[in-house]
């Protein structure tokens, strides 16, 4: 498990006051989790990708599995590019 940094905390802030600017809530744990695979250029795996979509690459453990079935060899989530 990642230990909770002061720029996942910051960057979870970020998140939060930005998506409270447009008038759409996020939960802390929610924050935390899309601000830890934000800091640390990581896909956040979720079976509810709509509340992360906008916050940076997202994969669902669904989609994983069809990619995994067609293709093993092109999927790599152990590290991208942060935005």
């Amino acid at each position: 498990m990642l230990e909770v940094i002061d720029a996942v905390m910051r960057s979870a802030t970020d998140i939060m006051f930005t998506r409270r600017q447009k008038g759409d809530k996020l939960k802390v744990p929610d924050a935390i989790i899309a601000a830890t695979a934000k800091t640390t250029g990581r896909v956040l795996i979720t079976r509810n990708p709509k509340d992360f979509l906008e916050l940076g690459p997202v994969g669902t453990p669904y989609t994983l599995v069809c990619k995994v079935a067609h293709n093993a060899s092109h999927l790599d989530l152990r590290r991208v590019e942060p935005r």
